[in-house]
């Protein structure tokens, strides 16, 4: 076992996965659980002491060490070559990879590997890596799916009072819980046949105002900010004009419980992106 109860592995942004707990690499050391915010402060009146206005987190490369014990020196070969691989594919891409505890993923890039082998043992290595985040947020994503014949939570927590529930047609509640203390992004997906589809979560009023044919789907992504559709073709179209212009797009859902009730006539998916600055220790 490696120094974290649970397992870690990174995957690329085509999908490619390395495991980092597991023969014949196993994660020895790192900064993963590291944190440090930045602090902006005002000096309170008559200079005694100071006050909060904000806190950021902030983007610092991360280190992490691999051991790497292979059974010959070919098969260590084989190792590095697949870890290199799949780590530096992201770096041609543009696209940062996630690093995985457990079912938190950190978005980043590794931006350098320093390998120590050995000519007394030469299927045995250690490998530094550093990760630059593409943003300082660990992130655990549960996914909500309403359809017209209910809703559910089809990732995550289960609810098992009563939740999900519907209430008349094409008028889908349940209740999302963010358990992070910060609010969360959203990723909506709306899927066609619908006109001018949105929804109502934690006091916000979302929504996108086109017309959706069935196969075709449209996406209001807070965490990128972006909203557009995907046509039965497979080609995509800004729509950022076409959002409801009150100033509720991009609001998050506030950390607790909150209820959404969805306005559509077909299905939507909600996927609630908790942040934290560190991965949750357990996994109750």
């Amino acid at each position: 076992m490696g120094v974290l109860p649970y397992k870690v592995h990174y995957e690329n942004s085509r999908g490619e996965t390395v495991r980092l707990d597991e023969p014949p690499l196993l994660l020895k050391e790192g900064e993963l659980f590291n944190v440090r915010w930045r602090l902006s402060t005002a000096r309170r009146p008559m200079g005694e002491g100071e006050r909060l206005l904000y806190g950021r987190r902030q983007c610092e490369e991360r280190t992490v060490t691999v051991a790497v014990a292979a059974g010959s020196t070919e098969q260590l070969a084989a190792v590095l070559e697949r870890l290199n691989a799949v780590m530096e594919y992201d770096l041609h891409s543009g696209r940062a990879g996630r690093l995985w505890v457990g079912e938190q993923y950190l978005s980043c890039w590794c931006t350098a590997s320093t390998k120590k082998l050995s000519c007394d043992f030469p299927s045995i290595a250690e490998v530094q890596l550093k990760l630059y985040p593409e943003s300082p947020a660990w992130c655990t994503e549960r996914v909500y799916r309403f359809t017209t014949g209910g809703s559910e939570e089809v990732s995550g927590h289960k609810y098992p009072c009563g939740y999900p529930r519907r209430y008349g047609t094409g008028n889908r509640e349940l209740v999302m819980n963010n358990r992070s203390v910060a609010p969360a992004p959203m990723r909506i997906v709306f899927y066609g046949a619908a006109v001018n589809p949105r929804l109502l979560a934690g006091g916000s009023d979302i929504g996108i105002n086109i017309s959706l044919d069935e196969g075709e789907y449209a996406v209001i992504d807070q965490l990128a900010r972006e909203v557009y559709m995907v046509d039965r073709a497979g080609v995509r179209t800004n729509c950022f004009d076409k959002r409801r212009k009150n100033g509720m797009t991009f609001n998050n859902v506030p950390s607790g419980s909150s209820t959404v009730q969805v306005v559509s006539g077909g299905r939507v998916d909600i996927t609630l992106v908790e942040q934290r600055s560190e991965p949750r220790w357990t996994t109750a």
